[in-house]
């Protein structure tokens, strides 16, 4: 579990929601002080204002299809909603466990099941009018998620998901879907990453190098188009994948998966900004988010290794001071914040980094590598990404 003060997990949490597809946008400091407020004015409401609500629910007044949540069909309830602020209503988490039980167990775990959704549709009318627009889904999203850590169980329980928005390319891998559907990836193209939930079996070649999972879709799409899967200095093929930016569940998912299911001799790299928020996510990829600290055993690759982007290093590639960005008020704070997370999710290396941006005030994206040109006729974030991957070999001799 990570250890987080109330700021620190709204901090993470509003990174983690504003960074979704559904709350694009939903990013500087003028929104994040517009959700703070929006949360604490809320903050006092008693349980029972939450469920009085009118039960006929147009569907398409809270379903959006494409984006944002997957709700399962309506249903009609059968019973009252569960009140929680009544304790005996409390129902044991382990109750959602499915499994051969007898037939009116069954049936409670239906109604229990639909009562939940019921909460759901009432938190989703209770917002349906909120001023802020972009607000309305990252309170969803707070609610199924507190919800989920209530009971103590996956958020697909609960009969809503998350969208994906991840994507991968390389060929070596191949993913069987519960349904039978085979996805087979290119070492060309992006693949959409199925949510984990449908995910049957991950098949991987035998001759598969390295995974490299990378911050941004611009990176990615380049490495990609390159067939640097296939076609790198290595002679290994690999797979590439990314989250977008803050990743999503799917993800997370399938790069723990990876970084569980393939031999150590298999390395999970990692490319990330020289910033705060860079390393953030570098955090998440490998030990977990605050808000999905309940279920962050399915979710994190502890054995990922950073191989760049890192201000120190840079520096020392002569990568000129134009090239290089200050430091904002929110990039300082989030920085200070990373700095008082324990070892276990931050190592000191990290924190060595962290520090070093802290002291010269400035940070760096990916993109500052290309600031020297070609190198031996390819593209310098090839070039940079085959040098790091290298490097990370020949120390394992």
């Amino acid at each position: 579990m990570i250890d987080a003060s109330e700021d620190e997990y709204e901090e993470g949490l509003l990174e983690e929601l504003s960074s979704s597809p559904m709350f694009e946008g939903f990013r500087d400091d003028a929104d994040s002080d517009a959700f703070l407020e929006f949360m604490d004015s809320n903050s006092e409401q008693e349980p029972s204002d939450i469920l009085e609500f009118d039960q006929q629910v147009d569907e398409n007044a809270w379903q959006d299809e494409g984006e944002g949540l997957d709700v399962l069909p309506e249903y009609t309830p059968t019973t009252d909603i569960i009140d929680l602020t009544q304790e005996d209503e409390v129902t044991d988490p382990e109750a959602l466990e499915f499994g051969s039980e007898p037939e009116e167990e069954l049936d409670e775990k239906t109604i229990l099941l639909q009562n939940i959704q019921d909460l759901i549709l009432a938190t989703v009318k209770q917002i349906a009018n909120c001023a802020e627009g972009k607000l309305d889904r990252i309170v969803i999203e707070l609610a199924v998620d507190d919800l989920a850590a209530t009971f103590g169980v996956e958020r697909s329980a609960l009969l809503v998901r998350a969208s994906s928005k991840g994507i991968f390319c390389g060929s070596v891998l191949s993913i069987r879907l519960v349904n039978g559907t085979v996805i087979q990836g290119n070492d060309d193209q992006a693949t959409l990453t199925p949510a984990g939930e449908d995910v049957e079996e991950l098949v991987v070649e035998e001759d598969i190098g390295w995974v490299l999972v990378v911050e941004k879709e611009a990176i990615f799409q380049t490495l990609c188009q390159a067939e640097f899967t296939r076609i790198n200095a290595l002679r290994k093929p690999g797979i590439i994948l990314t989250g977008k930016g803050y990743p999503d569940i799917a993800s997370r998912q399938l790069l723990h998966k990876l970084s569980s299911g393939l031999p150590e001799t298999v390395p999970i790299f990692a490319l990330v900004d020289a910033d705060p928020h860079g390393i953030e996510i570098l955090s998440v990829y490998a030990f977990g988010s605050i808000s999905m600290r309940h279920q962050n055993d399915g979710l994190t690759a502890e054995r990922v290794v950073w191989i760049g982007v890192m201000l120190t290093e840079l520096e020392r590639r002569g990568v000129a001071a134009g090239d290089m960005l200050g430091l904002n008020q929110r990039d300082r704070k989030k920085l200070e914040s990373l700095l008082r997370r324990e070892d276990r999710v931050m190592p000191q290396l990290w924190k060595n980094e962290l520090r070093f941006m802290l002291e010269r005030g400035q940070k760096a994206e990916i993109e500052a590598v290309y600031s020297g040109g070609l190198q031996d006729g390819r593209q310098p974030l090839l070039s940079y990404v085959e040098e790091e991957m290298q490097s990370y070999f020949v120390a394992q001799m």
